[in-house]
């Protein structure tokens, strides 16, 4: 799997002027839909300015960008990474003893939503020496579908971000195999990619016949203005995301031919046009049924709203070995007297040896800092035998995973 690349801004200043003029008028207040109606954009598109401005300054929602300014120095590292690090760096100090799940209690402790119903914690036996190494949360290639695979991206923010989640969903779904889906050339041009409409979308994809062998992401679900989909003749493998759920528009789809398991979201079966066999899925688990001491299962799995939080829908892919800890809320200032966590929620997965992390921010359906594994993990003997590499690949297809359902 090919690394991805992070993109420098096309413009000299951080922002583009599109993307300046939504920042403005989020200043000013209101739902994405009313600042739509000022600037004369969709909503959708007001939507996708905010998440490039957010993963492009490093910050972790709404507020944060408000507030931001760019004479302002922004820390590299925030939310609940923060709070993970400068308590381990002062323990090793004290007892030359730190490991990841020490530190999971410090993050955890009179930190849970208010709602949450009371959580075991697994613990695991202190590493000597342990240390923090950290991998930044994944980025997305903003430059990539810039000027020539998207002209006039300023004006085609929907399509920018077809074009975002094609990019990264080819380096999954080739496998073996080669596509000739790249930012240097028109997306008109590449392989099975057909775009129409006003504002124009991704409306078609026939990949049959191509020797795909490798997995679908979640990211296909982006594709919101999809009709056709076909994927037939090629020996794909693994689950069907449970994101695809948000296909609505699909009226054609074909996946004879390839290996998928398990079973299908309904939007393929309803499909006028299909092919597909395999038994519709049911409602996501819960997340409030999981063992916590036990490797969350494949499958689909809904973390419930509660009182400050919406839900959120992820799939976990088979062989995990990922242990779902807790979610909770960040430590904020005490509202009348209550100590309990006032800031972001998020989820928070380690595996059986307590020996990495991961973190889901509920709020902006994205990572939460980064991920991190200790000086002692390895893979060898453990539990999952899984690498650091292979874990990387976890996290990513979770975070592609990522959706809610309409209320």
């Amino acid at each position: 799997m090919e690394p991805r690349r992070r993109g420098r801004p096309r413009h000299p200043d951080i922002l583009t002027p599109a993307e300046w003029r939504v920042l403005d008028a989020l200043r000013e207040g209101g739902t994405n839909a009313e600042i739509a109606a000022r600037l004369g954009l969709s909503p959708d598109t007001v939507k996708t300015h905010i998440s490039h401005m957010l993963a492009k300054l490093g910050l972790r929602n709404r507020r944060a960008l408000a507030a931001w300014r760019p004479e302002r120095e922004h820390r590299g590292a925030g939310g609940w990474l923060g709070l993970l690090v400068r308590p381990a760096v002062g323990l090793a100090a004290a007892g030359g003893i730190v490991a990841v799940a020490v530190v999971f209690a410090i993050v955890i402790s009179g930190s849970r939503d208010d709602a949450a119903p009371t959580d075991t914690t697994p613990t695991a036996s202190p590493a000597p020496d342990t240390a923090l190494t950290v991998s930044p949360a994944p980025a997305l290639n903003l430059d990539g579908c810039s000027g020539v695979a998207v002209t006039n991206p300023e004006a085609n923010a929907e399509l920018v971000a077809d074009c975002e989640a094609l990019l990264a969903l080819r380096d999954t779904i080739r496998g073996t195999r080669t596509l000739d889906w790249t930012g240097s050339k028109a997306m008109s041009d590449w392989t099975g990619v057909i775009i129409a409409g006003t504002p124009p979308r991704v409306t078609s994809l026939n990949l049959s016949d191509l020797g795909l062998d490798g997995e679908l992401s979640g990211l296909l679900g982006n594709l919101t203005s999809l009709t056709t989909l076909d994927l037939s003749g090629n020996p794909l493998t693994g689950m069907l995301p449970s994101k695809l759920a948000l296909l609505e528009n699909l009226t054609t789809v074909s996946v004879a031919g390839t290996s998928f398991t398990g079973c299908a979201p309904p939007v393929l079966r309803t499909a006028a046009t299909n092919d597909v066999t395999a038994s519709d899925c049911g409602a996501p688990s819960s997340t409030r049924d999981l063992d916590r001491r036990e490797p969350v299962p494949a499958g689909t799995y809904v973390r419930p709203a509660r009182s400050r939080t919406p839900e959120l829908v992820f799939d976990i892919p088979p062989g995990s070995g990922l242990v779902l800890v807790s979610d909770y809320r960040e430590a904020g200032a005490p509202v009348a007297g209550n100590l309990r966590g006032t800031g972001p929620a998020g989820i928070l997965f380690t595996n059986a040896e307590g020996t990495i992390y991961f973190s889901i921010d509920i709020l902006m359906m994205r990572e939460w800092g980064g991920r991190g594994k200790s000086d002692t993990f390895t893979g060898t003997g453990t539990v999952s035998g899984l690498s650091w590499a292979e874990y990387e690949e976890i996290f990513d297809r979770i975070l592609e995973s990522l959706w809610r359902r309409a209320e």
